[in-house]
Formats: C-alpha cells, sequence, structure tokens
C-alpha cells in the first residue's frame, strides 16, 4: 500500500514539474524519468534483497526447525498427492503417474493418491499402471 502511495505521489510531483507546457525533452522531463526509474529499480532491488534473505537465512533455519520438531514425533508422516490429467501426451502421462504410484507405495507412514482423469482412455491407462505398480487396497 505504501509502494502504491510513494508512487502515486512521485508520478504526480512529475506531472507538476513538467506543467502545461508542450513536452520537451530538458531536465525536468529527464528528472521525472529519472525518479520513476529510480522508484522501480529501487523496488526491484528490496525484492531482490528479500527474496535472498529468504533464500539464504530464512527457510534454512525454519527448515532445520520443522525438521527436528518432525524427527521428534513418533508418528510417521502420510503423504497425498494429487495428480491431473488433461490432453496430455499418454508417455507423459504414464511416467508421471507411475513415478506417483512408486513414491506413494515407499511412503512409510501410508498414502493416498487422487487423480483426476478427463478422458476415458486416461481412465484406463491409470488403472492399468496402479495394477502394474502393485497397488493397495482400493482404486
Amino acid at each position: 500500500m505504501l509502494g502504491h502511495l510513494s508512487y502515486l505521489t512521485l508520478l504526480a510531483a512529475g506531472a507538476l514539474l513538467i506543467g502545461q507546457a508542450e513536452l520537451r525533452v530538458g531536465p525536468q522531463v529527464l528528472m521525472v524519468f529519472g525518479i520513476i526509474g529510480a522508484w522501480r529499480y529501487g523496488w526491484m532491488g528490496i525484492n531482490f534483497a528479500r527474496a535472498a534473505y529468504f533464500l539464504r537465512i530464512a527457510y534454512p533455519r525454519k527448515q532445520a526447525q520443522v525438521t527436528r520438531s518432525y524427527e521428534q514425533v513418533a508418528i510417521p508422516a502420510r503423504a497425498h498427492f494429487l495428480v491431473t490429467s488433461y490432453k496430455v501426451d499418454q508417455e507423459v502421462t504414464q511416467r508421471v503417474f507411475q513415478s506417483v504410484f512408486r513414491a506413494a507405495k515407499a511412503c512409510k507412514g501410508g498414502s493416498q493418491v487422487v487423480a483426476s482423469v478427463v478422458e476415458p482412455v486416461d481412465r484406463l491407462l491409470v488403472e492399468q499402471i496402479y495394477r502394474a505398480e502393485g497397488g493397495a487396497r482400493r482404486a
């Protein structure tokens, strides 16, 4: 919100600097473009710094904290997968569902796969892959 207000204020100040006169490339016009450019690239710098901080400092700390707390819990985590398939090549659909079913089968705490398929051909393919991967109790 503050960024937008700052932008609008700078834009209004720039418009007042130009005035009613005909636009000519001069110091005033260049100053307006300079102010807008400084604002734009200033925000880019701020967002870059925030992203670097999150990537290098905040996220690793949070990840370590969550990993430590997870290791203290005696209950294994249950994995949930949501996979969609709509007008995707059958080769891609086959590779994706094979990998998802293998990952689901490897989960120690159990898993649930929700497959959203539209085409009847894809449904048959997914069921075939499920059986070939040694599907669990229900489908």
